[in-house]
């Protein structure tokens, strides 16, 4: 059975939950290398600000100077971005139940699955293995339309809409 994009999509971004600490301090690392010691000797100090100082031609140091600033804006996007979703799986969590909390844990951020969940997860919940993947699939349509990646309906958002 295939899944729609969205349910695979919310299931990647519940995955990589656990993850994004990591990646925000790596990120972190990424702008503070950038912005320290990185640059040749003539560029190390120089940020240009304006036009370039010779016309159309930049100088090196120039040329340094806005790689170097084009590629810490980038990091730094990612790093906001990082944070918005770590925010927005934490809001969504706190939305659900007990039960339907300790599921998305145990199966998603804990990897569970990987280690015979009949014997861990289904026995602790006290639930059989069609009722642990029906309440599963429920959970993750909860999570899909807290995070806009449906619709009401069950519907995949589609990357058209036009927003007025």
């Amino acid at each position: 059975m295939n899944k729609p994009d969205w349910y695979r999509r919310t299931e990647g971004k519940l995955y990589a939950f656990p993850s994004i600490l990591p990646a925000i301090a790596h990120l972190e690392a990424q702008v503070q290398l950038l912005s320290c010691n990185m640059a040749p000797p003539k560029a190390a100090v120089y940020d240009r600000i304006g036009p370039p100082s010779t016309g159309e031609k930049l100088t090196e140091p120039e040329r340094f100077a806005d790689t170097r600033i084009e590629k810490i804006g980038k990091k730094e996007a990612q790093i906001a971005l990082k944070r918005a979703e770590k925010a927005a799986i934490e809001a969504a969590m706190r939305r659900l139940g007990e039960e339907e909390r300790e599921l998305v844990e145990k199966w998603y951020f804990l990897n569970w699955k990987f280690s015979r969940p009949d014997k861990k997860i289904w026995l602790e919940l006290r639930i059989c293995r069609a009722e642990f993947y029906f309440r599963k699939k429920e959970v993750v349509e909860k999570i899909a339309y807290w995070l806009g990646e449906m619709t009401e309906e069950g519907e995949q958002r589609s990357g058209k809409e036009t927003i007025l």
